[in-house]
């Protein structure tokens, strides 16, 4: 019982450390962007089409992530995450063009898909408690790593000299430790079925894949996640750009420090916030966190110039949106909820995907001030699509989580 004691607070730590490290890399993505841009000579067309394969590539990786998790058991899912993840960093090193760039990053969300699909498994196993709580807390990590990544790029390339090749490589050197210890770490045994009673719930058939994508709220729980993610990644992907090419600021100093605040603010929303989640309820949460963020985007564009350091202060409300709507399906899906979420995580980047597409060929059109500012028309349908949400759950279930 010990034994298995130590496997499960072994299991968690090591989860919130490597969701810590896969914050890192995305925010030292971010910084490293324009400079990557500068380097290759692209335009926000190329961004928008970086961003557009990027995601695109993890609908197939969440289905096969999916099957995977199916077969091979979360484990086997979440180190295959990392052999990818770490194949892309040594090839971005390497990498001679843009196009090879995106093909390397393509990599690395195929990584990221079988690492949300095993993470989510192995949290209905090793998380105890209060789902939403404990998946804002394992969220939050990645909020730490996203805070740290940027002023860690600033370290290796203005006081240690390196190029931003090279900081790739040093995360990827950090990683292997707790990636290694997943090795020696067994997964706890599922809890029992309840026991054949009266009081008991009937046994039903487990979802398929092929039936997760005729459910509608499958659909509904994916295209309000992938609304909900382009307004997440929003300050980090192309809010850097915003700030260099509409108010002239250095990407690797005060964007640096605009992207720290920003994850500075979201993690501690994650960390301190989770539990009032359950109180409020996860649907309501969402609805009043999209709005929040669209008024504090809505202010900062009415300003202009100083009011930029409003936007990381949507930090806090942005925080709660992904942990919580996937909470949230873990707890509408139950027994299902490993191929429903698989087949959600496939549908999120369909959505996210031409949303950055579109993004870039505003931005390359009329210019990043008006580019930027479609985020609050994508706001504005996912708070349709959480509406919607929750009137086919008070349908369907009675109840809305």
């Amino acid at each position: 019982m010990a034994k298995s004691k130590w496997h499960r607070v072994g299991l968690i730590a090591l989860l919130f450390i490597s969701m810590g490290f896969l914050g890192m890399v995305d925010s030292v993505r971010s910084v490293t962007m324009p400079l990557m841009k500068a380097e290759f000579g692209t335009d926000y067309s190329a961004q928008g089409m970086f961003m557009f394969f990027t995601s695109l590539t993890s609908v197939g990786a969440a289905f096969c992530g999916s099957m995977f998790v199916g077969r091979r058991g979360p484990k086997a899912t979440v180190l295959a995450s990392f052999l990818l993840m770490a194949a892309c960093m040594v090839s971005v090193f390497f990498s001679p063009s843009f196009l090879f760039v995106t093909l390397s990053f393509m990599i690395y969300r195929v990584g990221y898909s079988f690492y949300n699909v095993g993470s989510n498994a192995m949290s209905a196993v090793i998380f105890a408690g209060k789902l939403a709580v404990m998946m804002n807390l394992f969220h939050g990590f990645y909020g730490l790593g996203s805070t740290i990544g940027p002023m860690f790029s600033r370290l290796c390339m203005q006081t240690l000299g390196m190029g931003w090749r090279q900081v790739f490589l040093v995360i990827l050197a950090l990683m292997l430790g707790s990636f290694a210890a997943l090795l020696f770490l067994k997964m706890p045994a599922a809890p029992p079925p309840p026991v054949n009673s009266e009081d008991a719930p009937p046994p039903k058939a487990a979802m398929t894949l092929k039936g997760a994508l005729r459910e509608p709220m499958v659909w509904l729980f994916g295209l309000s996640l992938g609304f909900i993610s382009m307004i997440e990644m929003a300050p980090s992907s192309w809010g850097i750009f915003y700030l260099q090419d509409v108010h002239g600021f250095d990407p690797t100093t005060t964007g640096a420090t605009f992207l720290s605040l920003f994850f500075l603010l979201f993690s501690a929303s994650r960390l301190l916030l989770g539990s009032l989640i359950e109180k409020v309820g996860y649907i309501r949460t969402l609805v009043c966190c999209v709005v929040a963020a669209l008024l504090i985007h809505a202010a900062a564009f009415i300003i202009g110039g100083s009011g930029v350091w409003l936007i990381p202060i949507s930090g806090l409300p942005l925080a709660l949106l992904w942990p919580t709507l996937i909470a949230a399906a873990l707890r509408v899906f139950g027994d299902d909820s490993g191929v429903a979420s698989g087949a959600i995580l496939a549908i999120c980047p369909m959505v996210s995907s031409l949303l950055q597409l579109g993004m870039g060929k505003v931005n390359t059109a009329l210019g990043m001030d008006w580019g930027y500012k479609i985020l609050l028309s994508i706001g504005f349908l996912a708070i349709i699509c959480l509406l919607l949400l929750a009137r086919l759950m008070k349908k369907r279930r009675g109840s809305v989580v």
